[in-house]
C-alpha cells in the first residue's frame, strides 16, 4: 500500500510541469469537482529539499501519514491512482479523457464530486498536521544546534574578556 500510494506522489512532483485539468480542457460534467479534486495533489511541497528534488526521508515520512489515516473504499487517493494509471497505460490519451475516465470508473464504484474533494481534504488535513510536526521539530533542532551554539559563544567571549581583565590587572601589579 505504501509504495502505491508513493508512486502518486513522486509522478506528481516529478511532472509539476504538465498541465492541469483546468488548463487543459475542463470536463463538462463537473469542471468545479475537477479543479477542487486537483488541488490537493500539488500541495506537498515539503517533500522537496532545498535542491527542489524529491527527498525519500520526507516523502516516507509524509506518506506513512497518509497511511495511517486512509479512508476504506475508494477515496481520492484511489481516483488518483487510477487517473495515474491511466495517463501511464494510453500514452495518446489527452489529460482531459484520462480525467473523465477516471472520473467515470469512481463513479461505478460509489464516488461523487462531494465524497473526492471531501477525501482530497481529509488528507490534505493530515498533512497540514504533518507540516506543522515539521515546523516543531526544525524549531527545537534550530534551538538545541544554532541556540545552543550562540550560548557557547557568548560564555567563550565572556572567559576572553574575564581573562582579558586578568591580563591587564597582572601587567598592572
Amino acid at each position: 500500500m505504501l509504495k502505491s500510494l508513493k508512486s502518486i506522489f513522486i509522478v506528481e512532483e516529478e511532472s509539476p510541469k504538465k498541465p492541469t485539468p483546468q488548463s487543459a480542457s475542463p470536463a463538462k460534467s463537473s469542471p468545479k469537482t475537477t479543479e477542487k479534486v486537483q488541488q490537493p495533489a500539488t500541495a506537498p511541497k515539503p517533500t522537496t529539499a532545498s535542491d527542489g528534488k524529491v527527498t525519500p526521508k520526507f516523502t516516507d515520512i509524509l506518506l506513512g501519514a497518509m497511511e495511517k489515516v486512509n479512508l476504506d473504499g475508494f477515496d481520492y487517493l484511489e481516483y488518483k491512482k487510477s487517473l495515474q494509471s491511466l495517463l501511464k497505460m494510453n500514452a495518446g490519451m489527452d489529460e482531459a479523457t484520462a480525467f473523465k475516465s477516471a472520473y467515470a470508473m469512481a463513479q461505478t464504484m460509489g464516488a461523487s464530486p462531494t465524497l473526492l474533494v471531501n477525501t482530497a481534504e481529509h488528507y490534505m488535513q493530515a498533512l497540514k498536521t504533518e507540516e506543522e510536526k515539521f515546523r516543531l521539530a526544525l524549531a527545537n533542532q534550530q534551538e538545541s544546534k544554532v541556540g545552543n551554539k550562540q550560548k557557547e559563544k557568548q560564555q567563550l567571549q565572556a572567559g576572553i574578556k574575564d581573562k582579558q581583565e586578568r591580563i591587564l590587572h597582572h601587567k598592572r601589579n
